[in-house]
């Protein structure tokens, strides 16, 4: 992993790999000859290039990922969708999270607790949610943490996840 002082985290406004998900995850994990997006199952550093580059672009990490989560754990992360061959399975859920299906589901009435971190890919506003998740019962703006919150910050999602089993 490059220092934070040698730019490699420069953080860009997007990045095409946050994009190409979105539109068909299949290339990542698929099409073995298309480049540059071979097959990350091929290879350990190119699965490493790929995660690494999640965590940096879209962790709470002041620019480095190892600000907020050790070696080992990105080291665990990226074995865990290497060794089991998951990689492109995991990002079918960013491909199916978009689109007519999601926008055209019905409303979802059953209560409701947001937890929205700052630093989300995406950060959630209550009014925009409010006309699909109709009984939002819990709204928590979190003072830390990035899409990966489970693994950024457990504790405060501990802590927000604890009243919602009381209520």
């Amino acid at each position: 992993m490059a220092s934070a002082s040698s730019g490699f985290f420069a953080k860009p406004t997007i990045s095409a790999g946050s994009i190409l998900p979105l539109h068909d995850p299949k290339p990542i994990g698929a099409y073995p000859g298309r480049l540059p997006w071979r097959r990350r199952t091929d290879s350990p550093a190119g699965e490493a290039a790929w995660t690494l580059e999640k965590f940096w672009a879209w962790t709470d990490c002041n620019g480095h990922p190892e600000n907020i989560l050790s070696r080992d754990e990105l080291l665990d992360n990226v074995m865990l969708y290497w060794v089991t061959a998951t990689a492109a399975s995991s990002a079918r859920l960013y491909w199916e999270s978009f689109g007519w299906k999601r926008i055209t589901a019905p409303a979802v009435s059953v209560p409701t607790g947001v937890a929205v971190f700052p630093k989300e890919i995406i950060t959630p506003v209550r009014k925009w949610m409010a006309s699909r998740f109709t009984n939002i019962q819990h709204w928590s703006e979190m003072p830390k943490g990035g899409h990966f919150a489970a693994f950024e910050q457990p504790d405060l999602l501990v802590r927000f996840f604890r009243p919602l089993r009381q209520s």
